[in-house]
């Protein structure tokens, strides 16, 4: 960013956002669902790094909305 004329940047970060509404028994039971998720299918772990939120949701999105 420098190099190209911006001297007050001081980071960077480009990213994605992924939301997952699931069913879980305990809060520990959704982040281990979720760990595997993003282990097996939702981050690439050669280059990426991820972390995730779990919490009480909104009813999940449906068809149209």
């Amino acid at each position: 960013m420098q190099q190209l004329g911006f001297d007050g940047v001081d980071a960077v970060r480009a990213g994605k956002y992924i939301e997952v509404w699931l069913d879980a028994d305990t809060q520990s039971d959704a982040e281990s669902q979720v760990d595997a998720m993003c282990d097996k299918l939702l981050a690439n772990m050669v280059i990426e790094d991820y972390r995730f939120d779990v919490g009480e949701a909104e009813p999940a999105p449906t068809a149209g909305d």
